[in-house]
């Protein structure tokens, strides 16, 4: 009778986590990628490469099974949903290791870890890769005589998530080493290992949608491949050369938002568990620091990126999921070598306490609109038959994704281009159309001569319009006004998408300073107005 109050307690565990969840999800769109997994979503046509097919095909069925508040709000629910069976499925795990309320907060230490939340909150593929970690995991201890049948699943879905997200890759050799430990019927042993090369082939069979629906071969394999960004590399543009500095400098990066993800107490509950729990469970002790390791520290290193920079900060962001999962795991062995159950109860709370604690006011976003009002304000402003060529993830995604969610407004043929030059967008494509310009570097605006002068640029990230001949003035009345944008909580904290909140509302503040230049003429003055916009302190501004 006691297995089955298991699955009672896992649906609580779900229920719980989801809940949480559901009370801090955008109710809209996010900033970064996820307009454009939206998009893709919504349209059925791959996303920036790897194209992320599983995320369009589950994300469309789920929007039609749950038709209910906006698109993005929906794909929001389905992220929580992905999340919370993670922490359902972890528990279900934990709980052969340790007893049931111990396993089912260290269950929640996980669930409310800050990577995990996060990612639960927002239309991106990376809780749905929780859940994977969480069942391969699940899968992976049982008895010898289902032993067969629980590796043919685990190499389906092993298969499944390398399509959701190739970052898998990175925790496959824990679950390859664990596999390898367990016994397996000798006469059968190279037919099951055959067979689980066929499954798994079959999970990563979902990338014919690829060719499919780009209806090129070569089109799909580049994209699949990364080779935009650097096949090998997580993005070729933001890597330096390995050296012992670059190492150094990601090691004590690691560490520091490790520890933040999780918990002091998780952490060290982790190190308690490998060094002690080897002893009785070698294989699996060692399988989870290999995951912890390959999957944390050794993909972030891959990437030799420069941690200094916050647009590398955001990218290495997803890797503390599966970094937590293991640590998580890890101190679940930790805890079943406490002998006293009240101890085991106590410490568990601890972790599921202090994680909850740290991070739940700064993932609260249910009043959050602020990308939102951006795109939305921004599409809207632009005129019909306009040019647009846009930086920033949230602007080139959002404009499309915009462009895709209405098609009457479609037949504004509003453009986001990414791949060329400015000097070369703005001859070929704004000669004869209304031509704007957002999130361009100086740099680039200095390429194009444009005088620096008030009437003629705009401020780092924002909007610039342009006319056929680039050195030609744009008088004041033909600057944008904009609707306000509803202030929310995030700007009191700092995560890795206050560089695009923050340029919302810096979008809005310069708007209001040409309104009062307008009214006062004391107050036009060119650096005045750039003060206003660029002072990160004003940024830091609750508007009320």
């Amino acid at each position: 009778m006691k297995g089955a109050q298991y699955p009672l307690n896992a649906l609580a565990i779900f229920l719980t986590a989801f809940a949480a969840y559901l009370y801090c999800a955008y109710p809209a769109i996010a900033p970064r990628d996820g307009c454009d997994l939206l998009k893709s979503a919504l349209t059925l046509y791959p996303a920036h490469p790897p194209g992320y097919p599983l995320y369009a095909l589950t994300g469309h069925l789920f929007s039609l099974i749950f038709p209910f508040g906006n698109f993005a709000y929906r794909l929001n629910i389905l992220s929580a949903l992905w999340g919370a069976g993670s922490g359902a499925l972890f528990y279900l795990w934990a709980r052969l290791s340790i007893d049931d309320l111990a396993a089912a907060l260290i269950s929640l230490a996980f669930i409310f870890s800050r990577s995990l939340w996060k990612f639960s909150l927002l239309p991106e593929m990376y809780s749905a890769q929780a859940f994977f970690l969480a069942l391969l995991l699940y899968l992976s201890r049982g008895t010898s005589q289902n032993n067969p049948q629980r590796l043919l699943f685990s190499a389906l879905i092993a298969g499944i998530g390398i399509v959701n997200h190739q970052s898998l890759l990175f925790s496959l050799p824990a679950f390859a080493y664990l596999w390898l430990k367990n016994p397996l019927p000798t006469e059968n042993q190279s037919r099951v290992f055959r067979w689980a090369g066929i499954f798994f082939f079959l999970g990563l069979s979902l990338y014919l949608y690829m060719p499919i629906e780009l209806k090129s071969v070569s089109i799909a394999l580049n994209a699949i491949l990364r080779e935009q960004y650097g096949t090998l590399e997580l993005f070729s543009g933001l890597s330096r050369p390995l050296s012992l500095h670059l190492i150094f400098e990601q090691a004590l990066y690691f560490a520091k938002e490790i520890w933040i993800s999780s918990s002091p107490a998780l952490f060290l509950a982790s190190l308690f568990g490998y060094w002690l729990f080897r002893k009785k469970d070698k294989n699996l002790a060692n399988a989870l620091l290999i995951g912890f390791l390959v999957s944390g520290p050794g993909f972030m290193f891959l990437s030799r990126m420069n941690v200094s920079n916050w647009i590398a900060q955001s990218a290495l962001e997803p890797i503390f999921i599966p970094a937590t999962f293991f640590l998580c795991a890890l101190a679940a062995l930790g805890l079943s070598l406490i002998s006293s159950k009240p101890l085991r109860v106590f410490f568990s709370l601890i972790m599921a306490f202090w994680a909850f604690k740290a991070h739940f006011p700064r993932l609260s976003h249910r009043d959050d609109f602020s990308a939102e009002d951006y795109i939305e304000n921004l599409f809207r402003l632009l005129p019909p038959q306009s040019r647009v060529l846009a930086r920033g993830d949230t602007a080139v995604f959002g404009l499309k994704y915009e462009e895709a969610l209405d098609p009457v407004l479609s037949s504004r043929l509003v453009h986001s281009d990414v791949d060329l030059s400015p000097a070369r967008w703005l001859s070929r494509a704004a000669q004869d159309h209304p031509a704007f310009m957002l999130g361009i570097s100086l740099p680039e605006l200095a390429s194009l001569k444009i005088p620096d002068d008030a009437d003629s640029i705009l401020p780092y990230a924002l909007v610039q319009k342009l006319s056929a001949s680039p050195g030609t003035p744009i008088p004041e009345k033909d600057l944008w006004s904009l609707i306000a944008l509803r202030p929310q909580a995030q700007l009191e904290y700092s995560h890795s998408y206050d560089h695009d909140i923050r340029k919302s509302f810096a979008f809005a503040h310069y708007q209001d300073s040409i309104l009062d230049a307008q009214k006062d003429p004391e107050m036009s003055d060119w650096n005045a107005r750039w003060a206003a916009v660029l002072d990160p302190e004003d940024y830091h501004l609750v508007l009320k």
